[in-house]
């Protein structure tokens, strides 16, 4: 595995993680605060605005100052920001915390998707490897950060916030002790695999296919992330603990997860449009599915129902 990733890689799950643990906590409260639709929306339309404003403005400082200083510089104050996260108290505190969560991870991610791909193309990767490896990363990073974000936020929110502090301190110490060594370079030694480029590409289409792609990211994207951001709010609403949304919703992550593993290695859609195609149908055709009414009455008696039959049980045991 030293072979395959690398301490940067590390950095992208790790920092995912605490992505999606802040992310869920904002809107965790907010269901919680009984804050309506609207409100809970703006919230997140406010920090989806910072990300791509901090995206365009600062995710190329790297190039002109180094990825490894803007990195080291960006995590001390975002250690000192997570303190904020303590003292929530308001809707105004929801929404400074939602603006600079994600004014800090625009620029970051940037940072790490440039040094890995600026650098591991001087090892020669192949830059769909570094593509993939980024993205297997970052996607077990969600399914953590958006199964126990809810849970801890509700239950153990300093434990959230110490992970934020923690996380940022011990990455700015290693990053700036690594410049020091190693400069803007990386140090890594891949396997032999990751410098295989894929065959039968058209690349004379290759600006279609970008278009395409960047296209259905967008509109995939809005259904994702509006979901993601009401999904606390609907459970509140159908009378289960938001705690528990995180987890019903991770599903969606672990999909990402095994769709990557299984088309990185089954690369049958590679180089033909019409497959691909097909793949990405399921997007449209799983909105629909937004449109049916919506079940948790029985989800609710379900758990409901599992819940008494364990405490039964362990009730009979023990008398």
């Amino acid at each position: 595995m030293k072979r395959y990733f690398h301490l940067y890689h590390l950095f992208s799950n790790n920092f995912s993680i605490l992505s999606y643990l802040l992310t869920s906590a904002i809107n965790s409260v907010a269901a919680e605060w009984n804050l309506p639709f609207f409100m809970i929306g703006l919230i997140n339309f406010a920090g989806a605005i910072s990300y791509v404003t901090a995206s365009l403005f600062f995710g190329r400082l790297g190039d002109l100052f180094g990825q490894k200083r803007i990195l080291i510089f960006i995590t001390i104050i975002f250690a000192f920001f997570n303190v904020l996260g303590f003292f929530w108290s308001n809707v105004f505190e929801l929404f400074v915390f939602a603006i600079g969560v994600n004014l800090f991870f625009g620029t970051f991610f940037p940072q790490i998707e440039g040094l890995l791909s600026k650098r591991e193309k001087a090892l020669k990767i192949d830059p769909a490897s570094t593509v993939n490896r980024f993205t297997l990363s970052w996607s077990t990073g969600n399914i953590i950060g958006m199964a126990l974000g809810p849970f801890l936020i509700i239950k153990y929110p300093y434990i959230t916030f110490g992970y934020g502090i923690a996380l940022n301190i011990i990455a700015s110490y290693i990053i700036r002790r690594d410049l020091l060594k190693n400069g803007e370079a990386i140090k890594f030694k891949p396997s032999y695999r990751l410098t295989v480029a894929p065959k039968n590409i058209d690349f004379p289409r290759i600006k279609l296919y970008r278009l395409v792609y960047r296209t259905t990211l967008f509109l995939s994207g809005l259904v994702y992330s509006a979901v993601l951001s009401l999904f606390p709010k609907v459970i509140s609403m159908n009378g289960l603990p938001v705690r528990i949304s995180g987890f019903l919703i991770v599903g969606a992550n672990i999909g990402v997860l095994i769709v990557f593993l299984a088309l990185g290695r089954i690369k049958i859609w590679v180089g033909n449009p019409i497959l691909s195609t097909i793949f990405l149908s399921v997007i449209p055709v799983e909105t629909i599915l937004l449109f049916l009414p919506p079940h948790f009455p029985q989800i609710k008696n379900s758990f409901l129902d599992l819940f008494e039959t364990h405490v039964l049980k362990l009730k009979v045991g023990n008398d």
